[in-house]
């Protein structure tokens, strides 16, 4: 009944109500009790979602998935689109063989990899292309790679990870090309299997906090989003799928006021003042492999950064929609605020 009225109404007509209002009893033969009680509702539920997805235009399978949840993989284009991966040079030495190492664990078909360095680059291989460019910013340089690539989606991507499964992107894509859709962000780990990223809370940790840092891989987290896709105020550029139209319809990352943090976070804001939503998917993963933490959830932004950012939006630095605001603000963990 819900999905079928959502098909008829715009999304900015659903609204939250962040208050207790219902009580719901767990007794003998209630789902409140346990998932097992009515084993057919799930794949009832599954078979309701088929249905909008068919009604709605999309192609997706939707599957049972972990405590009588529910997987949706949207199905790619018989030929897929191409994706430009767009890293910026660290410095390092062995910079290529890391971006070989993602490559190597990429089962998407069809790809590009681009580099934006200040210093002469080895290729490594003929798919991989280096712009040389001195004094960039990291949003000057992103840019300026996003507008010289070929793939119709970009992948803001940091070579010190390494993917956990060869359907990362295919994941991320799949989400990226839906209409109402603009920025995918995927789950990061740090070197212990902890959650170094997992989508981004406004308003929260001073300004800006990241949603179940520190939990286990493995961990439920708030209402199992750290294990399932779902809506976020932002994510960070770490590594970022975007069709490159949508990208250039924001006219890119804010060099300008924010060269350095918080550029990723304006665009997804930007988008969803558009009418798009940003998406996480945990189905995306990827682990630390060096000792290097991505600068950009770790680094202050500067004084100027800050001040502009709180002019261009003031009301996410009180609130975030996805984050209850019930729950803590000084810590972003999802802990009820007492």
């Amino acid at each position: 009944l819900e999905l079928r009225f959502v098909e008829q109404i715009p999304e900015v007509a659903v609204r939250h109500i962040p208050r207790v209002l219902y009580h719901w009893r767990a007794i003998k033969g209630s789902v409140a009790l346990s998932g097992g009680e009515k084993p057919y509702a799930h794949e009832r539920a599954r078979t309701a979602i088929r249905e909008h997805l068919q009604r709605t235009g999309s192609r997706a399978e939707v599957t049972a998935a972990i405590y009588d949840l529910h997987r949706i993989r949207f199905d790619l284009p018989v030929e897929p689109p191409k994706v430009s991966l767009i890293f910026i040079d660290d410095g390092s030495v062995d910079l290529v063989h890391r971006i070989d190492e993602i490559i190597r664990n990429t089962g998407y078909p069809n790809i590009e990899i681009f580099g934006v360095t200040n210093t002469t680059r080895d290729p490594g291989d003929a798919h991989t292309r280096w712009i040389e460019q001195k004094a960039l910013s990291r949003a000057e340089a992103f840019n300026l790679a996003a507008s010289a690539s070929v793939g119709e989606l970009l992948c803001f991507a940091d070579p010190n990870f390494r993917p956990l499964s060869t359907n990362w992107l295919d994941d991320m894509v799949g989400w990226a090309l839906r209409e109402k859709i603009g920025a995918v962000g995927a789950k990061l780990l740090y070197k212990n299997w902890t959650v170094m990223h997992g989508g981004l809370l406004t308003g929260v940790e001073n300004d800006l906090g990241i949603a179940h840092h520190g939990v286990g891989r493995g961990a439920l987290g708030n209402m199992f989003r750290n294990l399932f896709p779902g809506n976020f105020s932002a994510t960070s550029a770490c590594f970022m799928v975007v069709e490159k139209t949508k990208f250039e319809a924001m006219d890119g990352f804010d060099a300008e006021s924010l060269p350095e943090h918080l550029f990723d976070v304006d665009l997804c804001l930007r988008m969803r003042n558009a009418g798009m939503r940003v998406v996480v998917t945990p189905v995306a993963e990827l682990i630390q492999t060096t000792n290097t933490t991505p600068a950009i959830l770790t680094e202050i932004p500067s004084a100027t950064e800050i001040s502009s950012f709180a002019k261009k939006w003031p009301e996410h630095l009180l609130s975030d929609p996805f984050y209850n605001p019930n729950l803590s603000h000084a810590r972003g963990d999802f802990s009820i605020d007492i």
